[in-house]
């Protein structure tokens, strides 16, 4: 407030302040042109202007604003007002100075701008009861919100930003819809907590613009003791909700990028913060949550058996039907196949659908019919999966598709399941898909995930086994081949292939959850080898270094009369050169007065032909 009585209020708070009081919903834009006519305009200058601009009431560069009453714009929204703010209108008739200034920025929208400077700890505590903080998601909360403006325009407008392949004002490709589900799942939950911990009447996704509301998360993150990816994907949530609002007509503004800054920062060292479970295969065992290959194959091959035996007496009946189609489905997740992405199995096709693709993140609809099991009537009608997308497809221009021809034993349970079984789970008009809920509906949808999972443990308590979920036998699988090498199977790369991923994923622990304590164990079981081989190496050496040393043989006759022929014929070549030197007249002795001489009488010449080059001197003089 300043020295006049005025009060700086930007105009979106203003908007989240008296929306509650109205009965129908008034979007932002509506209510910027409502006072924007009934303001006085007034022009900024010295400190007046400092001071919006630092409270963000107004743009930098902005020259004027709307001065305001407030019983003025009470009294404009009269016709809008519920019971409650008609309650408390008499009320403001003693506050008829009290002024408001409002944005006045008709031609050019005021900037999103981020309040600043930015939060540099979180908040201490959130003081929210972990039983309060089980349902926050906006949808099951206050489902009527996601109906009301602006967030059911800003949510349609977000998609289509995000999920549109050309998009030019956007940085990266589009989403698939499997990640844009994952991003909207995010950004209710988010809103359902400032809605529900925070006070927000009606949060919509302007609201990501605020750090103190992010600091108020992020702590309810650590405090729950939620997984450490959990700020990761906030981060990464808030980051495409925030570049959305940049590339709007009122965004733009250079403390959006700091914000973005500022949320991976926290998240980078809350990641630290946070516990992180480790999975392995005995926790894992004790928790309930894993059940070795061999005991998981048993229950399949004992289930598969069973379902045929049932199926062989006549009548099918409804039962038999769906026995046989969980033995088939089962079969496909483990134990004859190296397990395929379950997104692959619940958008399969049955062979004799022919129209277009119905994967939402297609390409070449018209030429391509989806994920499908394929009949190939010139091979005798063998079977095959066709997988042309799963998750290593998305994103990629050159992705190849997953394909193969299905083992004989699985072929013949498929083709009685397609004979027999599904005709009495289903109409054939109903849908094309392979595998069905138990009401008999698709499993392609989002909700068919749980489904699926529903349907397998099932299976699993039926036969005696724990009941685990169908994505682990995955992990089941690939820690299975890694510890147990030597067991036939087929090669890590191939099957690796149909998987759907690389054994680059599996080096990494991802799929492998014992890798880290079977490398520690081997690493430690290798040190008995490896000691072994020194202490015998050191014995080897040992060895040698005591063994006695060999005889010397004397020399034979043959040898000593050799060398002492050698002997004699090197002392006659000796005196046969020092008669050669006599009959020359020199010696060595005499060799070597030879040399000096010779030195004495080249000292002997130079100093004549100094003497002779001086007296040349003095004759010229």
């Amino acid at each position: 407030m300043d020295d006049r009585g005025g009060i700086w209020l930007p105009m979106h708070q203003l908007h989240c302040i008296l929306e509650p009081l109205l009965t129908g919903a008034c979007s932002l834009v509506a209510f910027e042109r409502l006072f924007q006519g009934k303001s006085n305009r007034k022009l900024l200058k010295g400190p007046d202007r400092l001071q919006l601009v630092s409270l963000g009431a107004a743009q930098p560069r902005s020259s004027h604003v709307g001065m305001v009453k407030l019983y003025a714009v009470m009294k404009a929204l009269k016709g809008r007002l519920s019971p409650q703010g008609k309650g408390i209108l008499p009320g403001l008739q003693s506050l008829k100075d009290l002024r408001l200034v409002l944005p006045w920025e008709a031609s050019c929208p005021m900037q999103w701008q981020v309040a600043e400077p930015l939060p540099a700890n979180l908040p201490a505590s959130t003081d929210i009861s972990p039983r309060r903080s089980r349902t926050v998601s906006l949808n099951k909360t206050a489902p009527h919100l996601l109906q009301a403006k602006p967030l059911a325009e800003q949510l349609d407008s977000f998609q289509a930003w995000l999920t549109t392949r050309v998009q030019l004002n956007r940085d990266g490709h589009a989403l698939a819809s499997g990640t844009w589900h994952n991003v909207h799942c995010h950004l209710l939950h988010y809103l359902g907590f400032l809605h529900k911990h925070c006070g927000m009447c009606a949060p919509n996704l302007v609201d990501f613009l605020r750090p103190d509301l992010h600091a108020t998360y992020l702590r309810h993150c650590i405090e729950k003791k939620t997984r450490f990816y959990a700020s990761r994907q906030h981060v990464y949530v808030s980051s495409k909700v925030i570049n959305w609002l940049s590339a709007q007509p009122r965004g733009g503004h250079d403390s959006l990028p700091r914000l973005i800054c500022w949320l991976q920062r926290a998240a980078g060292q809350i990641k630290g913060s946070v516990p992180v479970p480790r999975k392995n295969v005995q926790a894992m065992t004790t928790a309930g949550t894993w059940v070795p290959a061999a005991q998981l194959i048993n229950a399949i091959v004992r289930g598969k058996e069973l379902a045929l035996q049932a199926a062989s007496q006549p009548p099918i009946t409804l039962y038999i039907a769906r026995d046989l189609h969980d033995a088939a489905l089962m079969c496909c997740i483990f134990g004859y196949l190296p397990p395929p992405r379950l997104s692959c199995l619940r958008t399969c096709t049955i062979p004799s659908f022919a129209g277009p693709c119905m994967h939402p993140d297609c390409k070449e609809r018209d030429n391509c019919h989806g994920n499908q099991l394929l009949r190939d009537a010139a091979g005798g009608g063998a079977l095959s999966f066709y997988f042309p997308h799963h998750k290593t497809s998305i994103g990629r221009q050159h992705a190849r598709p997953i394909s193969f021809t299905i083992p004989t034993e699985l072929a013949s349970l498929l083709e009685l399941y397609l004979q027999k079984g599904r005709p009495k789970l289903v109409s054939q008009d109903s849908h094309p898909y392979l595998f069905l809920s138990k009401s008999g509906s698709d499993l392609a949808s989002k909700a068919g995930s749980s489904k699926l999972t529903n349907i397998f443990q099932g299976w699993m308590a039926r036969h005696g086994c724990r009941q685990v979920s169908p994505s682990t036998c995955r992990h089941i699988f690939v820690v299975d081949r890694r510890s147990m090498p030597n067991m036939p199977g087929p090669a890590d790369e191939d099957a690796a292939v149909v998987m759907g991923n690389s054994t680059s994923q599996w080096d990494h622990g991802i799929y492998d959850v014992s890798k880290f304590e079977t490398a520690a164990q081997k690493g430690v079981d290798g040190m008995t080898a490896w000691r072994t081989a020194h202490q015998q190496q050191q014995h080897v050496v040992a060895d040698a270094s005591n063994a006695p040393f060999a005889q010397v043989q004397p020399p034979s006759a043959s040898a000593i009369s050799a060398e002492e022929d050698q002997l004699q014929s090197e002392a006659a070549i000796a005196s046969d050169d020092d008669d050669l030197w006599l009959s020359m007249g020199d010696t060595d002795a005499d060799e070597e007065d030879v040399s000096d001489a010779d030195a004495d009488s080249e000292d002997v010449d130079i100093s004549a032909l100094d003497s002779q080059d001086e007296d040349t001197n003095n004759s010229s003089r």
